[in-house]
């Protein structure tokens, strides 16, 4: 079995490293009493550890809907997908396009380019330049694609 990269990556770091890799942010950033307070606070409900439905939880999607549409996207709860993170939500979108072609930044997200090779994806880097990305070479890769 080949090695992950990531862990090459992680075993490389040193306690003074801020490392970008691996989803590690640093520990210091965290608001660990308001996360502690809102974990007791979850889990006062004999419900908190059960199974959602498949669809997701309704007073969730009703409120993202919600917050949507007050921007000006009309939006019914029912169109909302809730993922478990967004690497999970851009599987789903891989999959159901799955094998066209797409412009990727370069450099890219690591789980991104997984996902977009176990999907078929046709891709075409465009560098990033201090402004994002190269809009010349961006143009030239839809002419190619």
């Amino acid at each position: 079995m080949k090695r992950s990269f990531i862990r090459e990556i992680l075993e490389h770091t040193t306690h003074d490293t801020i490392s970008f890799a691996g989803g590690l942010p640093d520990v210091s950033l965290f608001p660990h009493k308001a996360l502690q307070a809102s974990a007791y606070q979850a889990l006062e409900s004999p419900e908190s550890l059960q199974y959602s439905t498949s669809t997701g939880y309704a007073p969730l999607k009703a409120r993202i809907a919600k917050l949507y549409s007050d921007r000006g996207f009309a939006t019914r709860s029912e169109n909302i997908l809730i993922t478990y993170g967004s690497q999970q939500g851009l599987d789903i979108i891989c999959r159901y396009h799955n094998g066209v072609s797409i412009c990727i930044e370069e450099p890219s997200y690591l789980g991104a380019l997984n996902i977009f090779t176990l999907n078929n994806m046709n891709t075409h880097s465009v560098p990033l330049g201090h402004d994002g990305i190269d809009l010349e070479s961006f143009k030239n890769s839809i002419e190619q694609s």
